[in-house]
């Protein structure tokens, strides 16, 4: 007989709005680096920084009118971060391929860059939302789980950040801490 396998880990996510001022950017790449240190997520948290940063300036610039904002949502689930940008503007971001000399125009080339995947999804009742999806790799679900309690040390971990046991004997699911920033 095969021991019993753990349950998934539900997913972890945090999200903040911010109103149309410039300001907000710096507030956007702040949160999303709190967001990342409360889960122990410390290999991909200057891509996941920047992404934030350049998905936050774009919705500003570009689909946030005056006397609205934008929502920034990080979700933990599956070995992997989801960075979320909402707007209320239903235009797709345009990726643009700017001359060496331009200021502007690399938000998008840097977030393809950066990302494992990104991408559009249309925003119910209007508005958009620009995602970025950043893998994680095992050293950081292992120190997820260490910190949580959730990891004994006698444990492996799989592809997507589940825990699995060796042994006869499955000790409760890892779960990991609410967010305080919810």
């Amino acid at each position: 007989m095969e021991p019993p396998q753990p349950a998934p880990i539900p997913p972890d996510s945090a999200r903040r709005f911010f109103e149309r001022k410039s300001e907000s950017v710096g507030c956007a790449r702040s949160f999303a680096e709190e967001v990342l240190a409360h889960w122990k997520v410390t290999h991909r948290t200057d891509d996941l920084r920047l992404c934030a940063s350049e998905l936050a300036t774009n919705a500003l610039l570009h689909g946030t009118p005056r006397g609205r904002g934008f929502l920034l949502e990080l979700t933990l689930d599956n070995g992997a971060v989801t960075l979320e940008v909402h707007d209320s503007s239903p235009a797709p971001p345009a990726v643009d391929h700017p001359a060496d000399d331009d200021v502007h125009g690399r938000g998008l080339l840097l977030v393809e860059a950066l990302a494992d995947r990104w991408g559009t999804s249309r925003r119910q009742p209007f508005g958009k939302v620009v995602w970025a999806v950043f893998d994680l790799d095992a050293r950081d679900r292992l120190g997820d789980l260490r910190e949580s309690g959730g990891f004994d040390g006698h444990g492996t971990l799989d592809a997507h950040g589940a825990l699995g046991v060796r042994g006869a004997e499955s000790p409760a699911p890892a779960r990991r801490p609410s967010h305080p920033l919810r």
